[in-house]
């Protein structure tokens, strides 16, 4: 290095250099040479980690401690945010997603593409992702996080960073031949393809080609000479977008699969997608809706579930409010429950109204058609069908969506009024059946 900053006529700082030797093993250590390194005729220190273009390459291989970085500089930002008003009590909960997403996430894709975090730092991320959706939907913390992420259009941290690695491939494979990286990449794909693994950190196309076998885009990276030649740069990123939400949107159903508490949600969604009804109607009214689909609306049966006592019996205990011996959940409220029929007369007259008004929406398709479909109308369930046959997002129906928000708000105040004033013997468990 001396020599050649003599030759060319630069000078280098000896006070900022220092030295870096890599290890062949994971695990961290101290590294004490014989002879001290020196620049200069100055000592130059040894250090486990060097920061270059923001992210920490450790003598490991390990990506701790860029993760642990810009893990705390998010949560610090979003932490700020949230003081600030990012939250269900401050800004609306579309506003808060902007603001997550342009001012917080990019901290923590810093780099994605490039470092991999291991299994504890992984579950890191996913922890800060997920609190600062509760902190937007204002949904408590025993609510499923597919609840949470549904609505908000959020998937798992993951899904971004698997992304990102399989558009950075498509680079590394369209840089020139002459430049040192792509040297690098051909040598560490000969690796690949031979099924040698090098002992230091964790090898990068190893990691990719798992996400690639993932979200069934293998072929792509066993002969790339061949399929990326075929497509352009935007090309292959809307390729990759659509396969990595494809298999995020399967791990998220059998996520939600698993869960009783989302038998709604998932009578309407197949997906995390953003809804436009959380920009419609009053935040109590939105509030309602999200924790109905969600279903941690505090109906008898939801906060029974929370009782195991209660959970173990063969015969769910009545409903409090009307006495029936029936599940006491979110749909008895919506359909049946005679406690608060007029209520619900009341609400149908009026989303009847709203809907003869439209002039798209087809009113005998929506209000003659099956159970089911009536039930994803209350839950605004996807399009509403049109009478051309195309159907009509939410955000061409707004009135619509408006009146089924406060409706639905309505029927669920007026039903939360009559199991508050249910008789103490509605409240207490039935007695266990005779053996």
């Amino acid at each position: 290095v001396e020599t050649t900053a003599a030759k060319w006529h630069y000078q280098i700082s000896d006070r900022k250099s220092q030295v870096m030797v890599t290890s062949v093993t994971t695990r961290s250590f101290a590294y004490v040479p014989d002879v001290p390194f020196t620049f200069n005729s100055a000592p130059v220190s040894v250090v486990d980690f060097i920061k270059y273009l923001g992210v920490e390459i450790t003598a490991t291989g390990s990506w701790r401690e860029v993760v642990q970085r810009l893990r705390r500089s998010a949560r610090a930002r979003f932490g700020m945010l949230a003081a600030g008003g990012v939250n269900m009590y401050g800004y609306h909960v579309p506003t808060g997603v902007r603001v997550y997403n342009t001012m917080v996430r990019p901290i923590v894709e810093y780099g994605a593409d490039v470092w991999t975090p291991d299994a504890t730092r992984s579950r890191d991320l996913e922890t800060l992702h997920n609190w600062a959706a509760r902190t937007i939907t204002g949904l408590n913390s025993w609510t499923a996080v597919e609840a949470v992420h549904a609505d908000i259009g959020f998937y798992r941290a993951e899904t971004r960073r698997e992304e990102l690695k399989l558009r950075r491939f498509y680079r590394l494979h369209a840089m020139p031949n002459d430049w040192l990286v792509k040297k690098v990449y051909v040598i560490r794909r000969q690796d690949w393809l031979s099924g040698r693994r090098r002992p230091l950190g964790h090898p990068w196309l190893y990691e990719t080609e798992a996400v690639a076998e993932r979200v069934g885009l293998r072929g792509a990276l066993t002969d790339p000479d061949t399929a990326l030649e075929r497509v352009t740069k935007a090309e292959w990123h809307e390729m990759v977008k659509d396969a990595v939400q494809r298999h995020a949107a399967a791990t998220w159903r059998d996520g939600a699969a698993e869960k009783s508490s989302l038998h709604l949600l998932r009578r309407v969604k197949e997906a995390p997608e953003f809804e436009h009804y959380l920009k419609e109607g009053s935040r109590e009214q939105r509030r309602t809706m999200l924790r109905l689909r969600a279903g941690v609306l505090p109906v008898p049966a939801t906060l029974q579930r929370r009782d195991h006592e209660l959970t173990a019996l063969a015969t769910p205990p009545p409903c409090p409010a009307c006495s029936r011996v029936v599940r006491a959940d979110e749909l008895h409220m919506l359909v049946d429950c005679p406690a608060v029929d007029s209520q619900r007369d009341i609400m149908w007259q009026a989303i009847t109204s709203a809907i003869h008004k439209h002039e798209r929406v087809d009113a005998s398709a929506l209000l003659l058609s099956s159970t089911a479909a009536r039930l994803g109308l209350l839950l605004l369930a996807g399009p509403l069908p049109g009478i051309d046959g195309k159907p009509v997002p939410h955000s061409q129906a707004r009135n619509i969506v408006r009146v089924v928000l406060k409706y639905v708000h309505i029927l669920w105040r007026a039903f939360e009024t009559a199991v508050q004033v249910a008789a103490p013997s509605k409240l207490q468990r039935p007695d266990p059946p005779s053996t």
